[in-house]
Formats: structure tokens, sequence, C-alpha cells
């Protein structure tokens, strides 16, 4: 059984909570106010069971005494793993979010042509910026140590160099607009 506290003591609340889920454990989450982006998809009793100091001790021994129990919040945990927070999860998350972002503020209008995000990028710097690309799950990984593997498998790949740099345009720069759009 493993307790959650809002706060961290390494890495980050979300980190900590993200490793929580996928301990084989039933995971009891002190009640906060904090919220993560897969929250909609908890159901106290379920997926895990909410605590405070006026219930902690009561619930803890519930859990250990009720196997059934054990069994609903360990499958429950199981499936915030694979259901919630996976990589795929994650980046579909991502994604939908910048989308809504994107559409919101009209970046398309400079995001979607070379010539104007070149234009925006003009007198930029971006030296030092680099791809994400993530690799995806293997059948040796197991649902329940995706979270170790997560960053394992992000690989940093370095932007191509450049084909083509413009008049007062930073090298590195063209080299993200060159692999955007694929010059």
């Amino acid at each position: 059984m493993n307790l959650h506290f809002p706060g961290s003591t390494t890495g980050s609340y979300s980190r900590n909570l993200n490793h929580l889920w996928s301990t084989d454990a039933v995971v009891l989450i002190w009640k906060h106010a904090a919220v993560e982006h897969y929250y909609r998809g908890l159901a106290h009793g379920a997926t895990h069971l909410d605590v405070d100091l006026a219930s902690a001790a009561a619930t803890a021994r519930e859990v250990l005494k009720n196997q059934p129990l054990v069994a609903k919040l360990k499958a429950g945990a199981q499936a915030v793993v694979r259901d919630l927070i996976c990589p795929d999860c994650l980046e579909k998350f991502l994604a939908a979010a910048l989308a809504k972002i994107r559409a919101r503020h009209a970046q398309n209008l400079i995001l979607d042509d070379a010539g104007s995000l070149r234009a925006a990028l003009r007198g930029a710097n971006c030296t030092g910026l680099v791809e994400y690309r993530q690799a995806h799950p293997t059948q040796d990984d197991t649902q329940l140590g995706l979270h170790k593997a997560i960053e394992r498998r992000v690989r940093v790949v370095p932007l191509p160099a450049a084909k083509v740099v413009g008049d007062g345009e930073d090298p590195a720069c063209a080299a993200l607009v060159n692999t955007v759009f694929n010059n």
C-alpha cells in the first residue's frame, strides 16, 4: 500500500505519483487541491482511495483486511498506467493541448508556412534546440514497468545542418525550419 502526499522529495509531485500507479500496490492519495491532467479518469474506490487525517488510519486498516478491495484497486491502478499515463497517452494529451493552444492563438498563420516561420524566427538564436523522439514500447516492456522506461525511450536528436541559410538568419533556426518542412 502506497500513500501519496502532496509535494515531492525528488523529481516532482507528478513524477512521484506516476511512479506509485505502477508499483502493483494500492494507492492512497492524501486529499489535496492539485490536479493532474488525467485526474478526470480517476475514481475513488476504483483506482485509488482518497484519505485525510480523519480517515487515513481506518482506510489503511480496511485495505489490509479486504482482499477483494485490494484486487479491485490494484486493477484500477494498472488501468491508470495503461490508459492514462502511458507514453502514448501523454503524447496524445500534449498533442491535443498544444493543438487547442495553436488554434486559439491562430498560430497556423506562422507555423504552417516555411517563409512565415523563417521571418518570425529572424533575429532569434535557436542554438541548442533539439528534437525529442519517442521510441515506442517493445514486447519486452511490461505495463507496470513502463514508467521506468519512459525517460530511456526518449531520444534527443540534434537538428541536421541547414541546407540554406538566408541573410541574418541563425543557422540553427534555418535547420529547424528545414526539418519541420523537410526542405
